[in-house]
């Protein structure tokens, strides 16, 4: 009880947590008693891999009782549908998912900005207010069935108990920080590569703490991810993590960039004929080699278009103001409406404001908003970076490095979504950054006034 009451009496005192909460409990509410659309094409393969789990113990992500596609025996891990059977009560409600998921967020939050706060001071509070609030995906996806909620607070926890180490000397958090690693990359694929720049991560604190042989430490996850391909390969006959990633490389990174450089139908014929040669082999295993090797030969063809294609895409993971999440959210589209990515692969800039013609007043000022604050943000943010050189600040660098991490293998597909799992490490850097920003402004021109008026 005493927790209890404890945590209720922060809740009270401080202004910012009960907001906080308060906020929360809306989108919350609102999801259970007017949203329909909580369930994405994403969220209905997690649910039935959950399913599948329980009533098969089979980990395979398509309908088990149509044709078994290989695919989608590796193409979602199993930690956040596993999160989804034990939160759903077995999939019989999603309220308490939701709302435990609600729980996480708000967690995030008070844990960076604890962390923050630890080594920049407090924040200041109208700055706090406007950055944190008006970031809608944090709030949007602690309400929908989608793992980068469960991603974020995995992050989070990694990130503290690196701090913890680095501040405090806890070595003993180095085993628990390497199962965070690992539950990092079983709930996306995105991190399995982690396990290489980890080693490095690893080494560098293991530095500063000044701990012999700690970097070994580092070899759990890579062990980890060895494992879990030969699971894989055990059941498809292919060494490989997640078939998400040929997915996208296909159907996304190629796509997107030759219907970006050449149009809609010359990206459609080259992916129709991606697909009909490598479904034309057989063997899985050569079927995913034949596939990296097409879509390898197409890029080396337009390398360099190719890589100022995918910076962009990087670019965009930051600006993004989550159009699609926030009109999908509160049912602001048409069911056949295609999102601005859409359009602006197809028809450049031009195609986005033909886009917005269309659209109602509300999600314009609102998209305006939105996009004006991430701009702000990202002006934030690289300041915050900037200030980073003068310091020797080991977590920091860290924090930047799996942003940046991220944001790259992300790449064309950049969209707010994909900002959700390191939001409040961005977020509250973006504010440190941009008051940083805003004190020098004002100094300087407090100087230039004393010298035009002495």
């Amino acid at each position: 009880m005493s927790v209890v009451y404890s945590i209720y009496n922060k809740v009270v005192k401080d202004r910012f947590v009960l907001v906080l909460v308060i906020y929360h409990l809306l989108f919350f509410l609102y999801n259970i008693c007017y949203n329909t659309t909580f369930i994405l094409l994403d969220s209905e393969e997690y649910y039935n891999l959950a399913s599948n789990i329980l009533n098969h113990f089979e980990f395979y992500s398509g309908n088990i009782n149509d044709v078994i596609e290989i695919e989608d025996y590796t193409k979602r891990p199993p930690l956040y549908s596993i999160f989804i059977l034990v939160f759903s009560l077995f999939l019989k409600s999603y309220t308490l998912l939701f709302l435990v998921q609600n729980v996480l967020s708000i967690s995030s939050i008070l844990i960076v900005k604890s962390i923050f706060e630890a080594s920049f001071g407090k924040s200041k509070r109208v700055v706090l207010f406007l950055f944190i609030f008006l970031s809608l995906s944090q709030f949007i996806y602690a309400n929908l069935m989608m793992s980068e909620m469960l991603l974020q607070f995995l992050i989070t926890l990694s990130i503290y108990l690196l701090y913890l180490i680095i501040s405090q000397k806890r070595t003993s958090y180095l085993w628990y920080y390497q199962l965070l690693v690992i539950l990092l990359f079983l709930t996306k694929p995105v991190f399995y590569l982690f396990v290489i720049p980890n080693i490095l991560v690893t080494f560098l604190v293991c530095r500063q703490i000044k701990v012999r042989f700690g970097t070994l430490k580092a070899i759990i996850p890579i062990v980890a991810v060895m494992l879990y391909c030969q699971w894989n390969y055990n059941r498809t006959g292919s060494y490989n993590f997640s078939s998400i990633q040929q997915i996208n490389l296909v159907n996304y990174n190629l796509r997107y960039f030759h219907t970006n450089k050449y149009g809609v139908d010359y990206a459609q014929n080259i992916n129709s004929k991606i697909k009909e040669e490598s479904e034309a082999v057989e063997n899985y295993k050569n079927r995913l080699k034949l596939k990296n090797e097409l879509v390898a030969e197409y890029i080396k063809k337009d390398l360099l278009s190719y890589g100022i294609f995918h910076i962009k895409g990087s670019a965009r993971f930051f600006v993004d103001p989550g159009r699609f999440d926030i009109a999908n959210f509160f049912n602001l589209k048409n069911s056949d409406e295609v999102g601005i990515l859409k359009h602006l692969n197809e028809n450049g800039v031009s195609g986005v404001i033909d886009y917005f013609k269309t659209q109602s007043i509300i999600i314009i000022l609102l998209f305006v908003t939105i996009l004006a604050l991430s701009i702000v943000k990202f002006i934030g943010f690289t300041w915050f970076v900037v200030g980073l050189f003068k310091q020797n600040k080991l977590l920091w660098w860290i924090v930047i490095g799996i942003i940046i991490y991220i944001s790259a293998l992300t790449g064309p597909l950049g969209a707010a979504r994909f900002i959700v799992p390191v939001l409040p490490f961005y977020t509250f850097a973006s504010i440190y950054g941009i008051t940083a920003l805003w004190k020098r402004i004002k100094g300087r021109s407090k100087v230039t006034t004393e010298l035009k008026h002495p």
